[in-house]
């Protein structure tokens, strides 16, 4: 995939594809896609999430273990569906509070208005992650639920967690 090909497909940011091609869709809750479906396509070692959409203008059609990307029927990209762990490939990216008093405008996690994670949740998510002998990552983000001192004491007490 090169760079006006990833910048075409992050652009348009979503793919029509039949759900049974994807072991696993998940909900990213943080970043530009949190609260949709999403999938992760992966060419030439390089990497990029889009949006499940049915009206999409990208449609991905299965050949052989391969997902064929189309833009109005022609073939933009060859690629390979790759797997989350937690909300990313190799990784437990994990977003600790999935609210937030803030309204920033490039992000979804105050639309969401989900929940907070405690910390004995999130080692049972990283330990259920390091089993599957992919886990090459760990990645903590946060909204900030109550207030930005509270957020550090929760991300501080995961990482002391985790560091164990």
């Amino acid at each position: 995939m090169d760079a006006e090909t990833k910048a075409t497909l992050i652009s348009i940011g979503s793919i029509k594809i039949d759900a049974s091609l994807v072991k696993r869709l998940t909900i990213p809750t943080a970043g530009p896609g949190a609260g949709g479906r999403a999938i992760f396509l992966k060419s030439e070692g390089h990497r990029v999430r889009l949006a499940v959409n049915s009206d999409s203008e990208l449609e991905g059609m299965a050949d052989g273990d391969e997902i064929v990307v189309l833009k109005a029927g022609r073939e933009l990209l060859r690629a390979k569906i790759e797997e989350e762990l937690i909300h990313c490939p190799e990784q437990a990216y994990i977003t600790i509070s999935e609210r937030c008093i803030y309204d920033c405008k490039f992000c979804a996690v105050p639309k969401i208005e989900g929940r907070i994670k405690s910390t004995d949740e999130i080692i049972r998510m990283v330990d259920e992650a390091a089993k599957t002998g992919c886990l090459k990552a760990i990645s903590i983000t946060s909204g900030v639920a109550d207030s930005p001192e509270r957020e550090v004491e929760r991300a501080v007490d995961a990482v002391k967690a985790l560091r164990k």
